[in-house]
C-alpha cells in the first residue's frame, strides 16, 4: 500500500478483567505508530492486507541507521554471526504469523525469536502478526521476558476509515466519485472489503472490469484475479507481438498460480526463482518442479510467476499478497480434489496431528478450499469453523452444511478462543467489524431453528454468551430480514432478561430493529421496553438501550412533548455512546419545525425539573441549541406569548454563561433583527409580571427573555405610546410601560425623540399615567444609562474573570500532565483516571473560546 494516507493503531489491553464488550477490548484511543517509538518493544497486529508491512517499512525508513527491518523467517533461519548489520539496532521483525506452522505448535517460532533476541540484546524490537494468529496474553508474557524493560505493548492497526478510503480511491485508484463507490459497495454487500487496503484494491480491480458488482468475497477475488491476469496477458502479448494461441489460457495460468501458491504455503518455502535466477536456500527454482500435476506446461508456471499475481522481492518471486496466495491455493486444491485427489490427504496437510485443528498459518487456504470444495467442507468445518467463515466465503453452503457450521462453532467456543485470539476474558472479547457480514449466509429462513437454539444456548456466562453474541451480529446482515421473523420472540426474551449482559442486549436490539418491520406492534413493544428501562425493571447501566430506543421512537412514538421525561442523568458520564448521541445530535437532526416548537413548549413547562439531569449529563447547552434553531426555523410564525415562554425559559439558565455564548449570540442576532418582536416580548413580560403582582421596579434589562439583545432606538417612545393605548384596559401594565420609558430616557441608544418634557406632553389627557409619571420624577432614581453601563461592565468582568480562571486551570493541568506524561503512557496511572483527566481537559478546551494558544497546548497533550 502506498503511504498516501496516515494510518493509526490502537493499543490492545488484556490486563483487566470484565465481561465481553467492544468498548473494553481496546484502550488509549487511536494514535500513529510513530508515537510508540519510545517503547522498547511492541507487537503490531492486523488483518491480511491491512498494511502492517507497509507501516513497518515506513517506520524503519524514518528511523534511518538506528533501525533494521527483517522478515521473521530470515531472522529465525539466518546465521546471527554473519549479520553484523542487525546488531545494536531497533529490529522490525515482520510476519510472525507466516512462521506459525508445523506440528500444530504455534509457540515454536516465537520461541526461536525469543532465543535470538535474548542472545542479541537489541535496544528494542517490533513484531508484526495477523490478529487471528496472535495468542494473546501467553504470547505477550513470553515476549516480556526478552523485552529491554520487561514490557510489551500490543497494538492493532486500525482499519481504513471512510475518509482514508475516499483518499485512496481518489489518489491511488483514480475514482472520480469515491463516495458513490463506497455507497455502491455497501449496497452490494461488500462494504467489509473497503477498510482493508488489499481488498479495497481488489474490489476496485473487479468493478473496473466492467462486470456486475460482486456480492461475495469469492466472486470479488475471482473477478479481481482474472482482471489482473487478463491485463498482464494483454500487456505481454503487445510487448512480444505474439499471437493469442501462443500464450497459456487464463484458466491454465490460474491453475499454475494456484499450484505455485499451494506448494509454497503447504511447504513453508520462501518463494520461487526463475531458471535465470540465482538459487538460494528456501527459494525453489521452477525447473525443480519436474512433474507439475495435471500436465501443466512449464511455460504456464513461468507465465504465472511473471504475472501481476506475483511480485519480485529481494531474492526471488512471491505471491502478490498472502491473502491472494491463500485464495488461489484453495481454489486449485479444490480442483485437484474434484479430479480424484484424496480429501483426507489434503486435510492432513493443513491440520495438526495433536488436536485435529487447522494449523494457524493455513487457515486462509483451508477456508478457500472449503468455499470451493463440497467434498472438503465437512472436514474443514469441524477442524476450523471460525476460519471457514472468517477467511473464506460460506455463501454456497447447503442448509445442512450451515447447520453443521453453526453447531461446530458452538462446540469450538467451549474449548478455544472463538476467533483464534484472546482478549480480556481469555477467550474472545469481541469481533471484527466484518464478522457479521462474513457469516451472514447463516441468517436464512431455513436456519431459524438452529439460530434460535444458539440464542438460547446454556452457559450464558461463557461459550454460550460468545456464540449468542456472534449470532446477534450476523442477523442484521441477513439479505431477507423478514424471513427471520420467527426469531422475534427470542430477541424479545433477551431484551427483557435479567441475566443477559448489556452488550448482548444491545446486539439483540439492533437485530430486532432490523428483522421486525416497523408497524404498530413493534412500536408498542418498543414503547413498553422503554418504559421498563425507565422505571428500572430492565437494567441499562450505560443508558445505551434507552438511547437506541429514543433514536428509533422519536419523534412519532415518543413525541416532543414526552421526550424530556427521558432526559435523565447519565449513569456513565465518561461514555460517549448512543444515549449521549441522541441528545447531542439526533434530537435536533430528527426534529422538524413543528417538533422544535413542541420541544420548546415542553421545555418551558418542565425546565426546573430538567435542569439537574441536563447538568448531570453535560448537556447544559442543549436548551440553547434548541432555542437558537427553533427561532430561526419557525420563530416568525409564533404568537408573542408562546415565543416569550421559549425565550424566558432558556434565558433564565443561560444568562451570562460563557459556555452558551455561541447560542446566545445566535438568539440575540435573531431578536435584534426583529425589533417588533423585542417590543412584544417586553409587553408580554410586563403582562406576566402583572398577573404575578410584580409590576413595577423591574427594568427592561431584567427581562431574561431578551437575552441581553440590543433594543431598537425608538424603544422608549414605543413604551410611552403603548402605555397610552392600553391605559384604560390594562392600567397596571400601562404603568409598567411608563416606568420603562422613564428609565429609557437617559439611555441614548433606545431613547430616540424621548425626553421628560415629551413624556409629560404625551401623557396629558391620561390623568392616571400622568400622576404616575409625576411620582417617578419626584423620586431620586439612579441614572439609567449609568445603571445599564454598570450592568454590562459587571457581565464583562465576570466573563473575563471566568476566562482567566479557566486559562490558568488549563495551563496548570497541561503542565502537570506533561510532567507525568511518561508515567501515564506507561500505564502507571489507571486508564479510568486518564480518561477522567482527558475529559476535564476537553471541557476546558471547549470553554476557552478563541484562546487558541491554550487550546493548542491542551490538544497536543490529549492527542
Amino acid at each position: 500500500m502506498s503511504p498516501v494516507v496516515s494510518r493509526t493503531c490502537t493499543e490492545v489491553s488484556d490486563a483487566d478483567a470484565g465481561e465481553p464488550g467492544d468498548a473494553d477490548m481496546l484502550s488509549g484511543g487511536s494514535r500513529s505508530l510513530r508515537e510508540y517509538r519510545s517503547k522498547p518493544a511492541y507487537v503490531l497486529l492486523g488483518d491480511p492486507g491491512a498494511g502492517k508491512t507497509t507501516e513497518f517499512e515506513r517506520e524503519s525508513r524514518d528511523l534511518g541507521d538506528s533501525a533494521w527491518m527483517i522478515n521473521a523467517r530470515d531472522f529465525i533461519e539466518l546465521d546471527l554471526d554473519s549479520r553484523p548489520e542487525w546488531r545494536d539496532r531497533m529490529l522490525f521483525i515482520d510476519g510472525l504469523d507466516e512462521m506459525r506452522a508445523g506440528g500444530g505448535d504455534a509457540r515454536v517460532p516465537l520461541g526461536e525469536i525469543r532465543r535470538r533476541l535474548d542472545r542479541m540484546q537489541p535496544p528494542g524490537f517490533r513484531l508484526s502478526c495477523r490478529g487471528a494468529d496472535w495468542l494473546g496474553h501467553s504470547d505477550r508474557q513470553r515476549l516480556e521476558a526478552v523485552s529491554p524493560d520487561s514490557k510489551v505493548t500490543v497494538l492493532r492497526l486500525d482499519e481504513l476509515d471512510d475518509q482514508q478510503v475516499i483518499e485512496l480511491l481518489g489518489t491511488e485508484h483514480g475514482r472520480s466519485k469515491p463516495e458513490r463507490f463506497i455507497e455502491m459497495a455497501r449496497l452490494n454487500g461488500v462494504g467489509g472489503l473497503l477498510n482493508n487496503p488489499l481488498t479495497l484494491r481488489l474490489l476496485v480491480e473487479a468493478v473496473n472490469s466492467g462486470g456486475d458488482w460482486p456480492r461475495s468475497r469469492l466472486k470479488t477475488l475471482e473477478m479481481a484475479c482474472r482482471k489482473i491476469v487478463t491485463e498482464h496477458s494483454e500487456d505481454h502479448r503487445a510487448a512480444t507481438h505474439r499471437s493469442a494461441h501462443q500464450l497459456p489460457a487464463l484458466d491454465t495460468i490460474f491453475d499454475a498460480a494456484g499450484l505455485l501458491c499451494a506448494l509454497q504455503l503447504l511447504s513453508g518455502m520462501k518463494g520461487y526463482v526463475l531458471p535465470s535466477g540465482t538459487g538460494k536456500p528456501s527459494w525453489v527454482c521452477i525447473t525443480e518442479l519436474r512433474y507439475p500435476p495435471r500436465r501443466l506446461p512449464r511455460k504456464a508456471l513461468e507465465h504465472a510467476l511473471t504475472s501481476k499475481l506475483f511480485r519480485t522481492v529481494s531474492g526471488g518471486i512471491v505471491p502478490l499478497h498472502r491473502h491472494v496466495a491463500e485464495f488461489l491455493a484453495g481454489r486449485y486444491l479444490a480442483r485437484l480434489i474434484r479430479e480424484g485427489l484424496s480429501v483426507r490427504r489434503v486435510a492432513a496437510l493443513m491440520t495438526s496431528s495433536t488436536d485435529g485443528r487447522v494449523i494457524i498459518s493455513l487457515r486462509g487456504v483451508s477456508a478457500w478450499l472449503a468455499a470451493y470444495s463440497r467434498q472438503a467442507r465437512p472436514l474443514l468445518i469441524e477442524a476450523d469453523p471460525v476460519g471457514v467463515g472468517l477467511y473464506g466465503d460460506i455463501g454456497d453452503l447447503s442448509i445442512h452444511e450451515k447447520q453443521r457450521l453453526l453447531n461446530s462453532l458452538c462446540e469450538f467456543a467451549g474449548e478455544a478462543s472463538l476467533l483464534g485470539h484472546q482478549y480480556r476474558d481469555g477467550q474472545s472479547r469481541g469481533y471484527r467489524d466484518d464478522t457479521g457480514w462474513a457469516f451472514r449466509w447463516l441468517a436464512t429462513a431455513e436456519m431459524v431453528p438452529v439460530l434460535s437454539q444458539s440464542l438460547n444456548a446454556p452457559n450464558m456466562n461463557g461459550s454460550g454468551q460468545r456464540l449468542a453474541d456472534l449470532v446477534l451480529r450476523v442477523l442484521p446482515h441477513a439479505e431477507n430480514p423478514l424471513s427471520l421473523m420467527d426469531l422475534k420472540g427470542d430477541l424479545e426474551a433477551i431484551l427483557r432478561s435479567d441475566s443477559r449482559l448489556v452488550p448482548i442486549k444491545m446486539r439483540a436490539l439492533d437485530a430486532y430493529l432490523y428483522i421486525v418491520p416497523s408497524d404498530n406492534n413493534r412500536v408498542e413493544f418498543l414503547r413498553s421496553l422503554l418504559a421498563e428501562v425507565q422505571d428500572g425493571s430492565i437494567p441499562d447501566p450505560d443508558d445505551e438501550v434507552r438511547g437506541t430506543l429514543l433514536d428509533v421512537l422519536y419523534p412519532e412514538a415518543v413525541t416532543p412533548l414526552e421526550v424530556w421525561r427521558y432526559a435523565t442523568v447519565r449513569r456513565n458520564p465518561d461514555l460517549v455512546g448512543r444515549f449521549w448521541k441522541f441528545w447531542d445530535r439526533t434530537l435536533l437532526d430528527k426534529s422538524s419545525d413543528q417538533h422544535l416548537a413542541g420541544l420548546l413548549d415542553s421545555l418551558h413547562r418542565q425546565l426546573s425539573l430538567l435542569l439537574p439531569a441536563l447538568e448531570g449529563s453535560g448537556m447544559e447547552d442543549l436548551p440553547g441549541k434548541i432555542l437558537a434553531r427553533g427561532l430561526h426555523a419557525c420563530g416568525d410564525k409564533q404568537e408573542p406569548g408562546r415565543l416569550y415562554g421559549w425565550l424566558a425559559a432558556v434565558g433564565g439558565i443561560q444568562a451570562g454563561s460563557p459556555l452558551w455564548e455561541d447560542q446566545e449570540r445566535r438568539v440575540r442576532t435573531w431578536l435584534e433583527a426583529r425589533p417588533h418582536v423585542q417590543k412584544q416580548i417586553v409587553l408580554t413580560w410586563l403582562r406576566q409580571r402583572e398577573s404575578d403582582k410584580f409590576v413595577g421596579g423591574a427594568v427592561y434589562w431584567h427581562c431574561e427573555a431578551l437575552h441581553r439583545s440590543t433594543l431598537p432606538q425608538d424603544f422608549g417612545l414605543w413604551c410611552l405610546d403603548q402605555a397610552i393605548e392600553i391605559g384604560d384596559t390594562e392600567p397596571q401594565v400601562a404603568e409598567g410601560l411608563v416606568w420603562q420609558a422613564y428609565q429609557s430616557r437617559n439611555a441614548p441608544s433606545i431613547s430616540e425623540g424621548l425626553t421628560l418634557d415629551v413624556m409629560r406632553e404625551r401623557l396629558r389627557g391620561a390623568p392616571t399615567l400622568e400622576a404616575h409619571l409625576q411620582r417617578l420624577s419626584e423620586l431620586r432614581l439612579p441614572n439609567t444609562a449609568s445603571v445599564e453601563g454598570d450592568r454590562r461592565q459587571n457581565i464583562r468582568e465576570r466573563l473575563e474573570q471566568w476566562e482567566r480562571e479557566q486559562r490558568q486551570q488549563a495551563e496548570d493541568w497541561a503542565d502537570h500532565l506533561r510532567e507525568h506524561r511518561e508515567e501515564l503512557l506507561d500505564n502507571r496511572f489507571s486508564p479510568s483516571n486518564l480518561a477522567t483527566l482527558a475529559k476535564v481537559l476537553l471541557g476546558l478546551v471547549r470553554g476557552l473560546g478563541d484562546h487558541s494558544s491554550h487550546r493548542s497546548r491542551i490538544s497536543q497533550f490529549i492527542g
